[in-house]
């Protein structure tokens, strides 16, 4: 990975023995932004910032990304960007259109172009490209009761934790919770309104005990699930009751 501060190795030999040395070396020039952890969202737009470290005789920038790790393969962003300032400290940008490229593995790179030898600049760590993850309550026209929460959100590589109350119903012996492609609001008459439409994702029930149940699901560690949407709902059963509770909309994301 390349870094604001590159390291020469050199071979010296000391007092009969070999010893290998790291020298620092300079960068010529330094990503500012993005420059590690941060999550671009597709289509949204993004300020890319660089610096000039040791001045040069300048002809132009060029931009690349990544979607690979910082040894590429590379894609241009833009190319022959006016120079601008070659004053050491100064900043440039480029406002970016941030690509449908779904990935946690994004570096961005810049190429100082110069009349002798260019220098490159590339992001410290890896950024990501796709959807923030969301659990977002929704509940109709208000008549179900607010009886399911989400604990965290849908990240790829966890697990989503949402929870069913039934404190209000002592006789219920498990809760539901279903998760559909598609919001809805369909009216059922003595239960309440039901919130999700098909088709099924999946689902998950739970002995109730308490007042409230935990329900747990894995999120596949798996980009192409990044952005898939879908829409949940807590049920509680048993006792004689069927209680439809408020939906949760889900987005997966980072």
């Amino acid at each position: 990975m390349t870094v604001s501060t590159r390291r020469m190795r050199r071979v010296m030999r000391w007092g009969g023995a070999w010893a290998l040395l790291a020298t620092p070396l300079a960068a010529h020039t330094d990503i500012l932004l993005p420059n590690g952890g941060e999550v671009l969202v597709p289509g949204s737009m993004y300020t890319i910032e660089w610096t000039v470290v040791i001045a040069h005789n300048q002809n132009n920038w060029d931009l690349w990304y990544s979607t690979e790790g910082a040894g590429g393969p590379w894609i241009p962003i833009a190319t022959d960007l006016p120079p601008g300032s070659a004053t050491v400290g100064s900043v440039h940008s480029y406002d970016w259109t941030v690509p449908d490229t779904p990935s946690d593995n994004v570096f961005v790179r810049v190429r100082m172009d110069n009349t002798g030898t260019d220098y490159f600049g590339v992001s410290d760590d890896a950024l990501f490209i796709g959807e923030l993850a969301e659990a977002t309550p929704r509940n109709g026209s208000g008549v179900n009761n607010l009886c399911f929460t989400s604990l965290t959100v849908p990240r790829l590589g966890t697990s989503w934790d949402a929870q069913v109350a039934h404190s209000q119903h002592p006789g219920a012996t498990f809760t539901l919770i279903l998760v559909y492609a598609a919001p809805a609001t369909v009216p059922i008459p003595g239960v309440g309104e039901l919130l999700v439409s098909g088709p099924l994702r999946f689902s998950s029930a739970v002995a109730s005990s308490g007042t409230a149940d935990t329900h747990s699901t894995s999120v596949p560690n798996n980009i192409s699930f990044v952005g898939v949407t879908a829409s949940s709902q807590g049920i509680v059963l048993g006792g004689g009751v069927l209680e439809l509770c408020n939906a949760i909309d889900l987005v997966v994301g980072f």
